[in-house]
């Protein structure tokens, strides 16, 4: 019943709302024809033709009924496909659902490639993104991140055993090869505050760090959800995590298309309110605890 009431009441003020533009319109010494629904309109244009906000994604969504969530999942334990169910699941998909939940509406799970998202977002393919990206100022160009965290990324210096140094000084020279994921926010933090240093980019991320584990390169800059899990899987690796901790934390959010403010209002006062009532924390803590708690037991050479 809830559910019901709620598509209703978001329906009628879309309704209310395009019959005053109407009365507006016919108020002259000729009254023209009434505009078409905008939200009829609404259901066939792109996304990036919806900046001028004529209709809110999150109404949209209540009228249909399903919210189209940008994913790519291959990033575990953010978001990825349970291996024996090959159903989405991780911390992003956990915020994704509730997120639908509390609108009413059953969550469509578009699949694509990273580095397709942001296009895919702009030619309309879905709503909004089901998953966090880090919030660099070349993407916020093109789309709008809301000012709420989904979560932040820390960013750890993954060592070759055979490799010292005694301050992160020591890293901005030339000697000193870093093998980061192509177009990461780690890759283009590491560039930014160690510019002297050398750098060999990787498409997949077992690749980047296998490079430290062979010597090759003397460091990567990664996320610890990958560097445990690499340490986890190849326990002879000569590698550790520097004990210094965190170099940085890069905020990721829920991006949408540019424009649409209050869609944008709406998640942020979401995050906020279950925030508050630490939604995220515990779904953070629950993903994420296993790999926090190995993070001193890793941060040697082994």
């Amino acid at each position: 019943m809830e559910k019901s009431n709620r598509r209703n009441f978001l329906k009628m003020a879309g309704v209310a709302a395009a019959g005053l533009g109407a009365v507006g319109l016919s108020q002259g010494p000729a009254a023209k024809a009434a505009p078409e629904n905008p939200l009829e309109k609404y259901k066939t244009i792109a996304v990036h033709a919806r900046q001028d906000g004529a209709v809110a994604l999150v109404d949209q969504v209540v009228e249909n009924g399903v919210l189209r969530a940008g994913v790519d999942l291959t990033f575990p334990p953010l978001q990825f496909r349970d291996p024996d169910t090959n159903e989405p699941m991780g911390y992003c998909v956990d915020i994704t659902n509730a997120i639908a939940a509390d609108l009413g509406v059953t969550v469509e799970w578009v699949e694509l490639p990273f580095a397709e998202l942001i296009p895919g977002l702009q030619a309309g393919q879905f709503d909004w993104s089901g998953i966090g990206l880090t919030i660099r100022p070349q993407r916020a160009q093109a789309v709008r991140f809301i000012s709420e965290p989904l979560f932040m990324e820390d960013s750890i210096l993954l060592v070759n055993n055979d490799f010292t140094f005694s301050d992160l000084s020591e890293l901005n020279d030339a000697g000193v090869t870093f093998s980061n994921l192509t177009g990461s926010a780690q890759d283009a933090s590491a560039k930014l505050q160690f510019p002297d240093a050398t750098y060999t980019t990787f498409e997949a991320m077992q690749d980047s760090l296998l490079e430290v584990a062979t010597g090759r390169a003397q460091v990567s800059l990664v996320a610890l959800w990958n560097a445990i899990p690499f340490i986890d899987e190849n326990p002879d690796a000569p590698v550790y995590i520097w004990e210094g901790g965190s170099l940085f934390a890069d905020m990721n959010t829920i991006m949408l298309p540019h424009g649409d403010e209050k869609t944008a209002f709406w998640l942020e006062n979401w995050m906020r309110y279950h925030g508050a009532h630490k939604l995220q924390e515990g779904l953070w803590n629950k993903w994420q605890g296993e790999n926090l708690a190995k993070l001193e037991e890793y941060s040697k050479p082994r």
